[in-house]
């Protein structure tokens, strides 16, 4: 039987069962807020909205690592930190090129799975 990773992106059971299943949804709609903010950002990410950006990217990576997301977390944590970096002005045009597309990969992963967690509320909605 696949997990709930394979399945919804995400494997909320084992937080669940530590802070109640409420919790857990709560959580998971304010990941798929974030999730939407940033995928409607444009690209290339424009310097003046880098630092939404990176609240967007610290946002899922938390909200990931707490549902047991662990790749989402991974790789929002890898963009958050990366995104630090770009803002030295001495990063080249080739790096901010290779984040951006490493960005779109990341928008492409997450999109693939915002149905999936749209599923997920509506069965814990569904009385």
């Amino acid at each position: 039987m696949p997990t709930n990773e394979a399945i919804y992106g995400f494997s909320p059971n084992v937080l669940a069962s530590t802070v109640g299943e409420d919790y857990v949804v709560e959580i998971m709609r304010e990941y798929l807020n974030t999730v939407n903010v940033l995928l409607n950002f444009p690209q290339p990410t424009p310097q003046e909205h880098e630092s939404e950006l990176i609240l967007c990217l610290h946002t899922i990576k938390s909200a990931s690592l707490m549902v047991g997301a662990s790749k989402a977390g991974k790789w929002a944590a890898s963009l958050e930190k990366n995104a630090y970096c770009l803002q030295d002005s001495q990063v080249g045009s080739v790096e901010r090129a290779e984040w951006e597309q490493d960005l779109d990969n990341f928008k492409a992963y997450l999109a693939s799975n915002v149905e999936k967690i749209n599923q997920y509320l509506l069965h814990q909605d569904a009385p």
